[in-house]
């Protein structure tokens, strides 16, 4: 199997604040089939927003106070390691509240879709 790479939301700089449907980029990974060895890549203006990998208690409450990783370089590229969801936000205070923010759930074998 070939690891591939998804730029997240489709699109370059998607990683923003929805402007119609917060749960936009989570409709986008839906519709997506993710598989370990995989690679998310966010695409984003470093001095105006970030990414942080979070648990899911912080991602449900929206929390930026115990990430898991940072990322800060405008151009950040995660590999999918390990079968189960993985929970992103983006750093900016109040962005996660209006939808900025994306689950996805990578598995060992062929997936039907993401939660």
């Amino acid at each position: 199997m070939i690891a591939r790479e998804f730029l997240v939301g489709g699109k370059t700089k998607a990683w923003i604040i929805p402007a119609f449907d917060s749960k936009s980029l989570n409709k986008w990974a839906e519709g997506s089939r993710f598989q370990i060895g995989d690679s998310l890549v966010w695409n984003y203006d470093p001095s105006k927003n970030s990414l942080l990998q979070v648990s899911e208690k912080d991602y449900e409450s929206c929390s930026t106070s115990s990430p898991i990783a940072v990322y800060k370089d405008g151009n950040t590229k995660v590999k999918l390691d390990r079968s189960g969801p993985l929970y992103f936000i983006s750093g900016i205070e109040g962005h996660c509240e209006k939808g900025q923010k994306l689950k996805n759930n990578s598995c060992n074998h062929e997936c039907v879709s993401v939660i």
